[in-house]
């Protein structure tokens, strides 16, 4: 019985390590995700803004160019129009 109580105890500690320190290493992550729950939360909020905050970026970048665009066609067809 107390075989079966170490060797659980010994696969507990392997998950535990596996879990929290090799895991996180692979993925290039910081130690212990577990014991930092409301900080990944915020982490994850952020790059879900920050992630928002260049989309909307780009989108005001695509219609910039779109306006420029449309300027320097315009002339073009002005001259086909009148040719």
């Amino acid at each position: 019985m107390l075989y079966l109580l170490e060797m659980a105890l010994v696969l507990l500690i392997f998950v535990f390590f596996l879990i929290q320190i090799i895991i996180p290493i692979w993925n290039g992550t910081q130690l212990f995700p577990t014991f930092r729950g409301k900080a990944r939360q915020i982490e994850q909020e952020m790059r879900q803004v920050n992630s928002e905050i260049e989309l909307t970026e780009q989108e005001r970048i695509l219609s910039e160019q779109k306006k420029k665009l449309a300027k320097l066609s315009l002339p073009k067809e002005d001259e086909k129009k009148e040719s």
